[in-house]
């Protein structure tokens, strides 16, 4: 698409307008040369860049694709805010949270048009891992938000998860910090307040996932009080029989530099050793951001379709005819 001059913020450092017209697959040696420059600078261009984006997203949102630039105008690139991201978690930039925040309260439109469903699912616990895995209470008032979709609030439940896998040494930390949260939840539906059952669905999940056995009182009774919905994680009978009888399911994920993730991501790093993004939970397919036409990687924003997935106790889709809990769902 194309923008006039004057609709681009106002940067300290000249080189951060690179990022506007930057292709991933062209990149390398830029983000090299850029990751050098002042620190600070180079965080504040990026938070800019962020925030420009929140306040103009009707500019890039509505804006015709097929109309040629004028000699004051210039082509821009949708990934561009993909690249501030990615650029903040290469630079552990701790002071950035909110800006993850602000990111994944926007509208359905901005994360189809400036960074695509498949890597807000997928791909953004990476960068938010690299700066806030320390930090896990800081999620809790986000996490109560039922205003932003139960899958964006997701997010930073697989950054927990990533801790309770990448640190083996925090595994109690984080379980305790699921058994507190589930505990929230219920204190404040004693107040009055009525949790997302699809997001508790989630909390349950990754419970499962983790083999959390103390939480069995606390899953119990956000059943029977129809907080938990049982399409996303089974009925609670079924539940807690595989959190007494189930092995942890694994589901560690490779925390790559932006280097290795843009090679990645562009099919450039062909390695057995680093997964495919992958949501067990959101359905998305194991190559879903290695396609040439994912959605975050063209230019036009394409709707996300949510694809069809089996629940706990349906036949496993492989054919075994086992149950898919008992087959394919902890491969």
């Amino acid at each position: 698409m194309y923008i006039s001059y004057d609709k681009l913020p106002k940067l300290k450092i000249p080189e951060s307008e690179r990022l506007y017209s930057l292709a991933m697959e062209e990149g390398e040696d830029f983000l090299r040369f850029y990751l050098s420059k002042p620190r600070e600078k180079v965080i504040d261009d990026l938070h800019e860049i962020i925030t420009k984006s929140i306040q103009h997203q009707n500019i890039y949102i509505n804006a015709p694709l097929e109309e040629q630039p004028t000699q004051e105008e210039k082509v821009v690139n949708f990934q561009f805010v993909v690249h501030a991201i990615y650029l903040l978690g290469e630079l552990k930039s701790e002071n950035s949270l909110d800006y993850f925040f602000r990111i994944l309260s926007q509208s359905d439109d901005y994360l189809e048009t400036f960074i695509g469903m498949d890597i807000v699912i997928e791909g953004m616990w990476e960068p938010i891992y690299r700066i806030a895995n320390h930090k896990l209470d800081a999620f809790r008032l986000f996490l109560f938000r039922n205003d932003i979709s139960f899958i964006y609030r997701s997010v930073f439940l697989d950054v927990a998860k990533q801790v309770y896998w990448h640190q083996p040494d925090r595994q109690e930390e984080v379980k305790q910090w699921y058994i507190t949260l589930l505990e929230d939840f219920l204190n404040e539906t004693e107040k009055g307040y009525l949790p997302d059952s699809e997001f508790m669905g989630n909390i349950v999940w990754d419970i499962l996932d983790m083999k959390i056995e103390e939480a069995a009182p606390l899953i119990r009774k956000a059943y029977e009080n129809n907080l938990v919905a049982a399409d996303i994680c089974g009925n609670m009978e079924d539940v807690l029989d595989d959190l007494e009888t189930a092995s942890p399911a694994m589901n560690k994920r490779a925390v790559l530099d932006i280097f290795q993730r843009y090679k990645a991501i562009t099919g450039e790093l062909v390695d057995s050793s680093i997964k495919p993004f992958r949501s067990e939970r959101n359905g998305l397919s194991e190559d879903a951001l290695y396609e040439p036409d994912s959605t975050w990687l063209s230019s036009e924003s394409k709707p996300y379709i949510k694809k069809p997935e089996p629940g706990r106790n349906d036949p496993c889709p492989c054919g075994s005819g086992k149950k898919y809990k008992k087959c394919c769902l902890r491969k």
